[in-house]
């Protein structure tokens, strides 16, 4: 692949013994000035695998069991990544791995209700339904606490409306803020759901087995104060970037949905509104 601004050495001007003229050394010069604009594109692009924290560099990674190093339930680089047993994200942290060669799910990833938690503020992720009295959480930017979607309404004695749904554009601005990125956001009331988590793999091929999923659901919402229903959690935000996908299906092994609202057992009380959807992109490049 041609790259701008490299400029190729003559395999005669590196044999050995070969002189050492004028012309070499400004190639190298000029070489190195575009390895350093290289680094220093890839340090300042979040979505690129810029470091490796394998000991001892790109490795073959196979995880058996459960995970103990926190750089695998946050950020991780490798050579291949094949995940053989169920694994359950953190909450409010962002799950991200990338791959130089695939990422092979052999188990599930399971980020659901692990996304924004009861009285946080959720952003990439669909909101809270609300309850009688009180409104679902709305997810919002961080930093600039721009509403993304608003939580489902809370009016006394009337049932909790439905968290809004996490609309693409608004996801897309995942890359500017993983420092603080949530998930979806927390169902109203003590015993509201959870919101769903992040997870994000990217690697050339992505493969998942048959019957394995990434789920980044929100938490149903359960009995609330007075007995009313408590609202669901929002769903979060599953982002796969491959060129090649085997078995990644949205909507069929890849779920972020918002988690149902409480309904009241007695008539006379009211039910929980549900959480609003999160998203699944999946992204290709050639």
């Amino acid at each position: 692949m041609a790259l701008n601004e490299y400029v190729s050495i003559p395999n005669a001007a590196t044999a050995a013994g070969a002189p050492i003229d004028a012309f070499l050394l400004r190639t190298l010069r000029e070489n190195d000035v575009f390895a350093e604009k290289r680094l220093r594109g890839a340090m300042a692009s979040p979505f690129i695998p810029n470091g490796v924290m394998v000991p001892g560099g790109l490795a073959n990674v196979v995880i058996n069991g459960p995970l103990t190093d926190e750089h695998k339930l946050f950020c991780y680089n490798a050579k291949t990544i094949e995940l053989n047993v169920d694994l359950i994200t953190m909450a409010s942290v962002p799950l991200i791995w990338f791959a130089t060669e695939e990422i092979h799910l052999k188990a599930n990833i399971d980020a659901s209700g692990k996304g924004a938690q009861r009285g946080k503020k959720g952003n990439f992720g669909g909101a809270g339904g609300g309850r009688a009295g009180v409104p679902g959480t709305a997810c919002e930017l961080p930093i600039s606490e721009v509403v993304v979607a608003n939580g489902g309404t809370g009016v006394a004695a009337v049932n909790g409306g439905n968290g809004a749904n996490l609309e693409e554009r608004w996801a897309s601005r995942l890359s500017m803020h993983l420092a603080g990125a949530t998930g979806g956001g927390p169902g109203a009331g003590t015993t509201g759901g959870h919101g769903g988590g992040i997870v994000i793999l990217c690697a050339p091929k992505i493969t998942i087995d048959a019957t394995k999923h990434i789920w980044a659901k929100g938490d149903n919402g359960a009995a609330g104060a007075g007995s009313d229903g408590d609202g669901g959690g929002g769903g979060g935000l599953i982002v796969l970037i491959a060129h090649e996908y085997i078995n990644a299906i949205p909507g069929g092994n890849l779920i972020a949905t918002g988690g149902t609202g409480f309904t009241a057992v007695l008539p006379a009380n009211k039910n929980g509104g549900n959480g609003g959807n999160g998203l699944v992109l999946k992204y290709s490049y050639v």
